[in-house]
């Protein structure tokens, strides 16, 4: 960890793994980490409740780990044993896939959330309703939206930097200039600019106040980051 994550750094759910994998096998020697003991670990896994998408989660991260320890510290692994891990998961049937989620706001769904906070007027301090227009005309993450820094706004060129954008290899400094076209745009030149973020909220407020509305108005299996699909 102390290594690879000085070049690489971990994101915050890798590390998080990388805890829990520590807590669990951080034991037993990498020449003992075969096929049989990862079969052990992942009984374990699945008894304390853990799916088959958080079990093949561990099990990439432990393939990572096994790889690096034969490429870099020249360590005599079992470069099988995560392989065998999910064939035998497979042979039981538990998937290690994740669903892809196909749920798509309506437009009445997604006016009808922009009025439930517009009428909470100055009781709602979290601009919502820009919010959710805004993860609506830009496809952006939650996480891209409010980290978004009036610093990085180019008002010639009417674009913005999403600073560490998320990437299946580049974990960090992938900086990526979009453009902010038609509403997006209107909808950051209207926020009050106190903050050097456009949206000064966090993912914790917005990830508890965005389900509520949707149980309020009755609105089934919605959340945040389908906004994106639309």
């Amino acid at each position: 960890t102390e290594e690879i994550g000085a070049i690489r750094p971990f994101g915050k759910n890798k590390a998080a793994v990388l805890k829990t994998l520590r807590a669990a096998l951080g034991s037993v020697r990498l020449s003992g980490l075969n096929a049989d003991r990862l079969g052990k670990y992942v009984d374990q896994r699945r008894a304390g409740g853990a799916g088959g998408v958080t079990v093949g989660i561990d099990l990439t991260y432990i393939g990572g780990i096994l790889k690096t320890a034969s490429a870099i510290w020249k360590i005599p692994v079992d470069q099988m044993a995560v392989s065998d891990a999910r064939a035998r998961l497979a042979h039981l049937g538990v998937s290690t896939k994740s669903r892809e989620r196909t749920r798509r706001p309506t437009a009445a769904e997604i006016e009808a959330l922009c009025e439930h906070f517009r009428a909470k007027g100055s009781r709602q301090r979290v601009p919502m309703a820009d919010i959710i227009q805004f993860a609506v005309v830009t496809a952006m993450r939650l996480g891209e939206i409010i980290n978004l820094k009036w610093a990085d706004l180019n008002e010639k060129d009417r674009t913005v930097i999403i600073r560490n954008r998320k990437h299946p290899t580049e974990k960090a400094g992938n900086d990526q200039e979009v453009p902010l076209l038609g509403a997006a745009w209107e909808i950051v030149k209207r926020q009050p600019g106190k903050s050097d973020r456009i949206f000064p909220v966090t993912e914790g407020t917005v990830s508890t106040i965005f389900p509520r509305a949707c149980q309020a108005l009755n609105i089934e299996d919605l959340k945040f980051h389908d906004l994106r699909h639309e």
